[in-house]
């Protein structure tokens, strides 16, 4: 069986690609850059060795190389931003035994395409409508600055996917008036996010996040999902609960997604995030990695890390296949996310559970990983209700 080498921290998202590869038939061995990942997602069937490593190269690298063993060569899928960054840093060095994620033609260029301003320039090239906006610094000079010229309200967000921890829900914020700019600013650059992006404020009417794959000059995006309830605290934006459809129903819109990721040279996993405001869509960001959804992507028919290793393997020169249906999804950790955070009632947990939808976690195929989490569940409750906390 050929191996595929995954390098993970969230467990969740660690799990569904895992689980999609398997189901491809390929074998898996698992970085784990957490605890977390290594006993939930750790427990799948798929997984045929484990390594732990920190989020640091060097350990990345140590664990990248015990993982490898006598292999000439193997497909590494990083799926979080800082480890995206970290190999693609090292891209020439890894190139030797590595498919990693990368830009044709620019080694070690995946950090200047985190750059927001530099998505929505490339984007607004490929006729995309993107929110206006600036960025500016979080030092005094700059907060004076962005207080003096924003337009109210303006959103603020990181400029950069990873900036220490730029990534921080804290960071993100609708300021409605000058104080509260003020106040945001200060609390980013406390957060260590030395830059962000000021846009004008649009008002959300769905959000959507549209999956694909990009290999051998080609791009591929079968699928788009749509939010139907997002997160709680640090997990807004991430789908509780959604459901996928082909990404055909975004019309025209596809084909110039499919043209921004192509002029960005891009080899991976990537999703795009979308906004509809006012009935239009908008771009927002695109992810040079998987996104939370992607498991449901897999059951609705368009395996897309399986896809990848296909075409890094050479079993497949096509891309994935088109959905094959309409899934409607639950989460189940964004779901205890928000009860653990005190957002949700330990009664709407289990009736949300209830539900008919799909579920990402949860497994009659791969029992393991369930039963871990299960465990992880119970555990955290039981501290909350002896913490008095609930």
């Amino acid at each position: 069986m050929t191996d595929v080498i995954v390098v993970g921290r969230h467990y969740a998202i660690t799990l569904a690609v895992v689980r999609s590869l398997g189901e491809a038939g390929y074998g898996v061995r698992l970085l784990a850059l957490s605890n977390y990942a290594a006993r939930i997602a750790g427990k799948s069937k798929y997984v045929r060795r484990i390594c732990r490593a920190e989020m640091d190269y060097d350990d990345m690298y140590r664990g990248l190389e015990t993982l490898r063993g006598s292999d000439e060569r193997i497909l590494a899928i990083p799926l979080n931003d800082v480890a995206c960054l970290l190999l693609n840093r090292h891209e020439v060095q890894l190139g030797r035994h590595y498919d990693i994620p990368r830009l044709a033609g620019r080694p070690g260029g995946m950090e200047a395409l985190m750059d927001k301003l530099a998505q929505k320039e490339l984007a607004r090239q490929c006729g995309l409508p993107v929110a206006s906006g600036r960025a500016y610094s979080t030092d005094e000079e700059g907060i004076r600055r962005a207080v003096g010229e924003a337009a109210y309200p303006c959103f603020q967000k990181p400029l950069a996917s990873v900036v220490s921890h730029a990534g921080s829900k804290a960071c993100f914020a609708k300021c409605t008036n000058a104080d509260e700019l003020r106040d945001a600013m200060r609390m980013a650059a406390a957060q260590e996010c030395g830059t962000v992006l000021l846009e004008e404020f649009l008002p959300i009417e769905k959000e959507l996040t549209a999956y694909g794959v990009a290999a051998n000059g080609r791009v591929y995006l079968p699928a788009c999902m749509e939010a139907l309830r997002g997160g709680v605290n640090h997990l807004k934006g991430v789908a509780a609960e959604g459901v996928v459809r082909s990404a055909g129903g975004l019309g025209e819109m596809k084909g110039r997604l499919e043209e921004f990721v192509r002029r960005s040279g891009l080899t991976g996993l990537f999703c795009i995030d979308l906004i509809q405001s006012g009935g239009r869509l908008y771009f927002t960001e695109m992810n040079l990695r998987a996104g939370g959804s992607a498991y449901a992507i897999t059951l609705a028919g368009a395996n897309l890390p399986g896809a990848l290793a296909d075409m890094a393997y050479d079993r497949s020169a096509g891309g994935p296949e088109d959905i094959r249906r309409e899934v409607h999804f639950l989460n189940e950790f964004i779901e205890f996310a928000a009860y653990m955070d005190r957002c949700l009632s330990w009664r709407d947990y289990r009736l949300h559970l209830s539900g008919g939808q799909e579920r990402l976690v949860k497994s009659a195929d791969d029992p393991r990983a369930w039963r871990a989490y299960q465990r992880l569940v119970v555990v955290k409750s039981r501290a909350l209700r002896l913490l008095g906390l609930r």
